[in-house]
């Protein structure tokens, strides 16, 4: 299987989806099958989904976004962690989390990263296929295409949460990162 480029240094941001249980060895194929550095963010509401340990253990890096972390740098966090990565991928991405960026707001550390990058943002929506067809949720995800965010269009699979099934889901890495490779592509080619 020929496996598509994959930018050097994600840091990645979950939120709080049932999707975010899949985080951990999704983050173990970004550095073991695509060889990328990994941080991950956390979103209050993903820690309910997803153990911040197993996400330490499997990207070799601290976990963002999980408590208070002591002062010990003039750094800022969300600044110094978007000015690291070659691309933040927010995988899974809620409907909620599209909302709060869609308007710009920032009440934790990944929507303050979000506001703070300056390399390519891409989400990738998770939801029921009911939500994800909410005209809310569809303006939700058009401002963030017009704001320059990637958005990769959730499949048709069987929601983790209810067993309904319909298109909402999330795609395989491998198409997540085929996408993304693509959306960047079109980027370079508009702004040159």
């Amino acid at each position: 299987m020929h496996l598509p480029p994959c930018p050097r240094r994600v840091l990645l941001g979950v939120t709080g989806s049932i999707s975010a249980a899949h985080t951990p060895t999704q983050v173990l194929a970004l550095r073991q099958l695509f060889g990328a550095e990994v941080r991950v963010v956390l979103t209050p509401a993903a820690t309910q989904f997803v153990a911040p340990r197993a996400l330490a253990v499997m990207s070799g890096a601290e976990v963002l976004g999980v408590e208070a972390r002591p002062v010990t740098s003039p750094a800022v966090d969300h600044v110094e962690v978007a000015s690291w990565a070659d691309l933040l991928l927010v995988l899974p991405a809620t409907a909620d989390f599209l909302a709060r960026t869609a308007a710009g707001t920032a009440p934790d550390l990944l929507g303050a990263a979000v506001l703070a990058a300056a390399c390519p943002v891409v989400v990738v929506p998770s939801m029921n296929h009911v939500m994800w067809r909410k005209p809310v949720v569809q303006r939700n995800a058009d401002q963030l295409r017009a704001d320059g965010i990637g958005v990769v269009p959730p499949v048709h699979g069987v929601a983790l949460a209810d067993g309904s099934s319909g298109e909402g889901a999330t795609p395989p890495l491998t198409e997540v990162l085929r996408w993304v490779a693509a959306w960047s592509r079109e980027r370079e080619a508009v702004s040159a």
